[in-house]
């Protein structure tokens, strides 16, 4: 096991989302409002896993050193919900857009944390990021991370989508009784070609409680470009 510096926290900003039921979303006063102040999100940032920075770990520095056509890259970002006034959050997703240049070998998501299978976290308003990383050397990866925050009393459920393809995200729910609000640290493992330019782009989608939900979607403000070089 080998300590990687994320160097970089999430810097969080506001995330404006707009209607996307069409005729449904036209009332007597105008279109449905969009969504402000309601989800803030911070990233993505991304760092290329290289041999210079697993030096320490002969084990994984090799592992790196004899895929000549295959790279890992680490990719992680945060999602806020906050408590406001208007309709109630009872879901949201956030899908990821992976791409690559050259664009073969594909690039996939090789791990998500929180889980693909689901997890029930606590959660919270401030984080402090440190991360450990382990490649085995059947070629898998996931990632220990140690996390500081103020927690709340709620508790945010949380489901990892798209592992092991090119769209990966993470779907949230409320905890019954409880209102959709907190932080989240996301995490996931690319593979990709190795010395590839990778690319993140991402998009919101959240659905309001009710007889008549309404649902609301925005693109993530600030897209991820790096390279594997770095």
């Amino acid at each position: 096991m080998i300590e990687l510096d994320l160097g970089v926290a999430p810097e969080f900003a506001d995330l404006t989302l707009v209607n996307v039921d069409g005729h449904r979303g036209v009332t007597r006063g105008g279109t449905v409002a969009p969504l402000a102040g309601r989800v803030q999100v911070g990233g993505p940032h991304g760092s290329a896993i290289t041999e210079a920075r697993v030096a320490a770990d002969e084990g994984l520095r090799r592992l790196i050193a004899e895929g000549s056509d295959v790279g890992y890259y680490h990719v992680w970002l945060g999602v806020t919900f906050v408590t406001h006034t208007g309709p109630r959050l009872d879901s949201a997703q956030l899908r990821l857009l992976l791409a690559a240049v050259p664009a073969a070998p594909a690039p996939f998501a090789l791990s998500v944390r929180p889980a693909a299978d689901g997890v029930a976290q606590k959660i919270g308003r401030k984080v402090t990021v440190g991360s450990k990383l382990t490649l085995p050397s059947v070629g898998e990866a996931d990632v220990d991370v140690e996390t500081s925050r103020d927690y709340e009393r709620t508790r945010l459920f949380v489901r990892g989508l798209g592992l092991g393809g090119s769209t990966p995200g993470w779907e949230f729910t409320r905890a019954p009784g409880k209102l959709l609000e907190g932080t989240c640290l996301l995490e996931l493992i690319v593979q990709a070609g190795q010395h590839a330019r990778l690319s993140v782009s991402g998009t919101v989608t959240a659905q309001t409680a009710g007889a008549l939900p309404f649902h609301f979607r925005g693109e993530l403000p600030s897209p991820l470009a790096f390279s594997g070089d770095i």
